[in-house]
């Protein structure tokens, strides 16, 4: 008697053999190849003393959510990614302005330390990723998670009191700039406001097109004086 699985399908019945005991089953697919890894060692380090910082809250983020990364007790990190993927890494500690970066990832090891500058008056700090309408003070979305990110260095830091600058680049009339930066300012204190910091920790200042830190001959250049910069004002303890 023939050895075999029988089925019915539509009237019909099928036979398949059975391999005999013992014989090898049909080589699987053969899987993809492994994808290169790298990995990303550092440390996270007082700008000023150079000092570890293993007390620091990182994060690093690539195409999903944020990862937790633990330091070790001399500050150090290792993180396993893909090269040439950028990851996003963010880095906070009180009495510390929180560090936010791009790294993109070479092949195999490297090492890239990562710096956070104590709170002193005076510190000034862009907020590169707080974005407005074309010529207006509505801020973008895109600019919450920056804000949200000032916010909760304000509420770890309560002694901490900063003073907000707006800028613009020299294209228009200049008084024109003077007001739509004071009102940019405006936007960005009411937004902290309403997400929990004391008016009286802010002060503002619109300044125009009147301290540019790159060339305004052309736009690749002229964009990044459209900014608003937070300065350090205090720092009670």
């Amino acid at each position: 008697m023939r050895r075999g699985v029988y089925t019915d399908l539509a009237g019909c019945n099928l036979f398949r053999r059975q391999p005999p005991p013992g014989a090898n089953p049909a080589p699987a697919a053969a899987s993809a190849a492994a994808q290169p890894t790298a990995t990303w060692r550092g440390r996270v380090l007082d700008a000023v003393t150079r000092q570890p910082l293993p007390r620091a809250r990182l994060q690093l983020r690539g195409a999903g959510p944020a990862t937790a990364v633990a330091l070790a007790a001399d500050g150090t990190f290792a993180f396993p990614g893909q090269p040439g993927f950028p990851y996003a890494a963010q880095a906070e500690l009180a009495g510390y302005l929180a560090a936010d970066s791009l790294y993109t990832l070479p092949a195999g090891p490297s090492v890239q330390d990562i710096l956070l500058r104590p709170l002193a008056v005076g510190a000034t700090t862009a907020l590169d990723k707080v974005q407005f309408e074309q010529g207006q003070a509505a801020l973008l979305s895109s600019s919450f998670a920056a804000l949200d990110q000032l916010a909760a260095l304000l509420a770890q830091n309560p002694g901490m009191t900063i003073e907000l600058r707006g800028h613009t680049d020299n294209v228009g009339d200049p008084q024109k700039n003077v007001t739509l930066s004071e009102q940019r300012v405006a936007a960005v204190k009411t937004y902290l406001v309403n997400h929990g910091v004391a008016a009286e920790r802010i002060s503002g200042k619109g300044l125009g097109g009147a301290e540019p830190r790159a060339s305004n001959e052309r736009e690749e250049t002229r964009k990044l004086n459209r900014r608003v910069e937070f300065r350090v004002t205090g720092v009670a303890r």
